[in-house]
């Protein structure tokens, strides 16, 4: 079984432990500077992010783990006979599972037309490469990016993810044409909304920053090191410190669309012990059974 990463931290560590900043300051800030500028840079959104974008960063900082198409659910399996870990199409109360990748620990999930698509991260050598397969089971998986990359999010029709430099690259989602998007400072937990980058500085103490394609301008929001930001509305949260792991603790809840919330549960040396799928309006949880 895989060791989770220190950063994930719940939900509640997030909303009890937080530090909190306007996103609108800096917004402002990068309003007057296009202002000043052409007529054609004149587009940087505001700041305003619905519930429904809420849940979906905060799905992406919990390294969109599962995701679901409304009919099935997309994710890792783990197996009592290896630490290795599987991909999975499952029925949506477990009772048919179909294979989709064997031995492989899958984060970033992203579903786009007939593929899905994530990081495929070596257990081993802490590696990631960007793979796809057809979500009905029908192709074998294909690597697009096979150099060590992480934080993948669909946007704007093309890929986005950081490689092992902090910059972020971008792609079709066949794996052609890639681009450096920004590559200013060390990008860690990119994310994109409207003509915004936001991020954890690595250049900068991990300290969050913004940045406008419209303006072409950064901007610190906030003082870190911080951790898993949550932007509501037109504030952001944010973890300032490292979560402590107590036996039997539930770490992680992320929420997929309306369809389920799947909950992950871990020892103390972090390592899984238990994935289960909630279902809306239902008490019980779904069990993730593992492989044999």
């Amino acid at each position: 079984m895989k060791k989770t990463s220190l950063l994930i931290i719940t939900i509640t560590i997030v909303l009890t432990l937080c530090g909190c900043g306007r996103v609108t300051e800096y917004v402002s800030q990068v309003h007057e500077l296009v202002s000043s500028g052409e007529e054609e840079k004149r587009a940087a959104d505001p700041v305003d992010f619905s519930e429904e974008e809420t849940a979906s960063m905060l799905n992406f900082m919990l390294f969109n783990r599962y995701t679901s198409d409304g009919t099935r659910i997309y994710g890792t399996v783990h197996s009592n006979s290896s630490e290795y870990p599987s991909l999975y199409s499952m029925s949506q109360k477990m009772k048919k599972m179909d294979l989709l990748d064997s031995g492989a620990d899958a984060q970033f999930l992203v579903l786009e037309g007939d593929w899905l698509y994530y990081l495929r991260t070596d257990i081993d050598t802490n590696a990631s490469t960007i793979c796809r397969v057809k979500k009905d089971a029908s192709s074998k998986p294909e690597t697009l990016y096979s150099q060590d990359c992480f934080y993948l999010q669909l946007f704007n029709s093309r890929l986005y993810f950081t490689d092992a430099a902090g910059r972020l690259l971008s792609m079709n989602t066949d794996g052609s044409d890639i681009k450096t998007e920004y590559s200013e400072y060390q990008v860690c937990y990119p994310y994109l909304s409207g003509s915004w980058l936001f991020f954890q500085n690595g250049s900068d103490n991990e300290n969050l920053w913004a940045y406008s394609f419209a303006a072409k301008e950064s901007g610190k929001i906030a003082d870190g090191p911080v951790y898993t930001y949550l932007i509501s509305g037109n504030s952001v949260s944010f973890g300032l410190g490292e979560y402590e792991y107590e036996p039997g603790d539930s770490i992680a809840y992320q929420y997929v669309g309306e369809d389920f919330v799947a909950i992950f549960r871990y020892d103390e040396q972090g390592y899984d012990i238990e994935d289960s799928i909630q279902y809306p309006g239902e008490t019980e949880s779904v069990i993730i059974p593992r492989t044999d």
